[in-house]
């Protein structure tokens, strides 16, 4: 009988520690920034594709990771404005593929405009775009890791402000995709509503 219930309680235990575990991991998986220990919420994406670097053979993307208390407005099938209230991260990443983003690493490089460059960052949490406050977070080192499955992107992160903060996060899901780059469009969208709020 004793036998028993020890074997019970281990079971008992390690089912309890899996479950904690299983937690954990589901947690640590979320779509979300942390920035000092607090986590921010992503919900949805935007992807801009820009054509050709010009004097270069790498191929800009544009990614918009935003909460859900950011709106995003249309206009002509083109994004026109954003309003709410609500966390971001901005990035911009360089790639050989013409079509997409390529599955790998891109590191922090402001200059280069190579294939797997990430030439520019920004985070903003709690931001209203009424009143253009909020905290803003301009990234000076740091890399994204892309890995795309059909029609779902999983964005890692990892960041370094000139703050000396640390911004982690993480992204699953579809991203809404705009395509720019037949050379009409000048400005980035997504990009300059937001360039012109911060």
């Amino acid at each position: 009988m004793k036998n028993v219930k020890t074997v019970l309680l281990f079971v008992v235990a390690v089912g309890i520690l899996m479950a904690a575990c299983k937690k954990d991991e589901d947690e640590a998986k979320a779509s979300q920034i942390t920035i000092d220990g607090a986590n921010f919420e992503l919900s949805k994406g935007i992807i801009e594709s820009y054509g050709q670097s010009l004097g270069g053979d790498a191929y800009i993307f544009d990614i918009t990771l935003l909460s859900s208390g950011f709106i995003v407005y249309e206009s002509g099938g083109e994004p026109d404005s954003v309003s709410g209230i609500g966390h971001a991260v901005i990035v911009e990443l360089y790639t050989a593929d013409s079509t997409d983003l390529a599955n790998g690493e891109y590191t922090f490089d402001e200059t280069s405009r190579d294939a797997g460059t990430l030439a520019y960052a920004l985070a903003v949490t709690d931001f209203n775009t009424e009143t253009e406050e909020g905290n803003e977070y301009d990234i000076t080192d740091g890399l994204v890791i892309i890995n795309k499955t059909g029609n779902e992107y999983e964005a890692s992160f990892s960041f370094e402000t000139a703050e000396g903060k640390t911004i982690t996060g993480y992204y699953k899901g579809p991203l809404t995709r705009y395509n720019f780059s037949d050379g009409l469009k000048k400005t980035k969208e997504i990009g300059s509503l937001w360039y012109s709020k911060i």
